[in-house]
């Protein structure tokens, strides 16, 4: 999760903050706090999936970030 916000602050520094990409941004560092509590991780499943798709849409280019983002869904999924 770390690598992807670092990646996030990168554009929103490049790009001067897009509202929809700071606002998920917000939503994956709050998530990332629930990271150690699996029942509350995957309750807010929902949220992670709509921050992802607004990442991957605000930054398509960024292939790697995609699959990372897909790997936390997966392991909200099966691993949490």
């Amino acid at each position: 999760m770390s690598r992807i916000l670092l990646r996030i602050d990168k554009v929103l520094y490049a790009r001067g903050d897009p509202p929809k990409l700071k606002d998920a941004r917000r939503t994956l560092e709050r998530l990332n706090g629930l990271a150690r509590d699996s029942d509350k991780l995957k309750a807010a499943r929902e949220e992670l999936v709509q921050a992802s798709e607004t990442v991957q849409t605000e930054v398509a280019s960024d292939e790697e970030m995609r699959n990372m983002l897909w790997d936390l869904v997966d392991y909200v999924d099966y691993g949490a």
